[in-house]
């Protein structure tokens, strides 16, 4: 038998089945539903294969984001001291939560930040305390998930304090940023258009490639983490690394 064992509200139906008799080297498929609470961004659990009077248990760990349409489902990430190097004051008074969600015309992103906004980025700067949000809207015949970036895909270094981004390519986009100060932080609310991204024949995409990076700066301007939405590094090089948001 196959258990599926979910953590944090999150639960599969069924959440057992047995395959049957698999012969080496082949594969057996059967369809799951995946039912995760709002605000749940994080998929941890394990699987447990049993067999006999033999059990092996694999433990996972999966981002997921969905962006439903035409109201926003919330995505907490984790944040950990050790994304800052062991501190755990840090990771304790920064953090934030990703809201999604789409309409015929754009995906629509908010991010509520917790920080001390201490060394703000300015607008279009790599450096000091900003996100870095990173997009793949390409069709899969034309690189969707794959390096290097092409058009279609694009990483963003966003400013907290006043609004503006640049880009990696160098390109200008038509996007909307509003930055509204919050009692803990800011808000960032981004209108990603699809007719930015995509080239006229390209279909509008029912998944796409996003990621965030949360960059902090200390009051010195040295900065001090940059953990990433999906938990994975090296995002500026490889769009393949990209959480999959998907677009219901």
């Amino acid at each position: 038998t196959v258990a599926v064992n979910l953590e944090n509200g999150a639960r599969c139906e069924p959440s057992e089945f047995n395959p049957g008799v698999i012969r080496p080297g082949a594969v057996s498929r059967h369809g799951i539903d995946l039912l995760m609470p709002d605000g749940v961004g994080i998929l941890d659990g394990k699987v447990v294969i049993t067999g006999g009077t033999e059990a092996r248990v694999t433990p996972f760990r999966i981002p997921v984001l969905i962006a439903p349409r035409d109201h926003m489902r919330w995505h907490t990430p984790r944040i950990l001291p050790e994304h800052f190097g062991g501190n755990a004051e840090i990771a304790r008074t920064h953090g934030y939560r990703l809201g999604l969600s789409h309409d015929d015309n754009r995906v629509l992103v908010e991010v509520e930040i917790r920080s001390k906004l201490h060394s703000l980025a300015k607008p279009g700067e790599a450096g000091g305390s900003r996100i870095e949000l990173y997009v793949d809207m390409r069709p899969r015949s034309q690189g969707f998930a794959t390096a290097p970036y092409t058009d279609g895909a694009e990483q963003f270094m966003i400013s907290i304090g006043e609004a503006g981004f640049g880009t990696k390519s160098g390109r200008k986009y038509d996007i909307v940023q509003r930055n509204t100060r919050t009692a803990d932080g800011v808000r960032v609310e981004i209108e990603l258009p699809f007719k930015a991204f995509l080239k006229p024949e390209w279909p509008i995409p029912s998944v796409i490639g996003l990621d965030l990076m949360f960059a902090v700066a200390g009051p010195d301007g040295a900065e001090l983490g940059y953990p990433t939405y999906g938990g994975r590094g090296g995002l500026w090089q490889n769009p393949r690394l990209f959480t999959r948001a998907w677009l219901l």
